[in-house]
């Protein structure tokens, strides 16, 4: 008799979340730790090569002083296409989902490790992007798209607040 309910259950939530194998799991924290390399080495790129040469002759054109921020900014919406191109390539269950969370929570990295030494900026990148590439991925595995994104706005908000404090 208990083994017919544990049954039911087990097939109810198996028709409610997508199934996610932990080897895919474990690409798309890949994935995610590649993203972050990509970001942080863009945001460096960005910020040396376009940004600095172009708004500091003067040191304090707003361009300048929030140098960091912009390269940031622009790091994180080309690592986010790199990022599509990786998830979408090993199969992942809505990856523009994740992508554009993923973007949103981490939204102003670049000034949050800006003045920290380069190897720990570059370790919190990757560590952060790999968490939540991982985490989102296993939020969108609900089924329905209204609850996943309920889930996924949830989560966002409760990121973004966090980073507040």
């Amino acid at each position: 008799m208990d083994e017919g309910r544990s049954t039911e259950s087990s097939s109810r939530w198996d028709n409610f979340l997508i199934e996610l194998q932990p080897q895919q799991l474990i690409q798309i924290a890949f994935t995610g730790a590649v993203v972050g390399l990509a970001a942080w080495l863009l945001a460096m790129l960005v910020r040396q090569v376009i940004v600095v040469p172009l708004f500091c002759g003067d040191p304090t054109n707003a361009a300048c002083v929030g140098a960091t921020d912009i390269s940031g900014i622009v790091a994180t919406i080309l690592a986010g296409v790199v990022g599509l191109m990786g998830l979408v390539r090993i199969g992942v269950f809505r990856p523009l989902l994740i992508v554009i969370a993923a973007a949103i929570c981490l939204w102003g990295l670049g000034s949050w490790v800006g003045a920290l030494q380069w190897y720990t900026a570059l370790a919190w990148s990757v560590i952060l992007y790999g968490l939540t590439y991982t985490m989102f991925a296993w939020i969108v595995r609900i089924r329905e798209f209204i609850p996943a994104a309920i889930c996924v706005v949830v989560v966002i908000v409760l990121a973004r607040w966090l980073a507040i404090l």
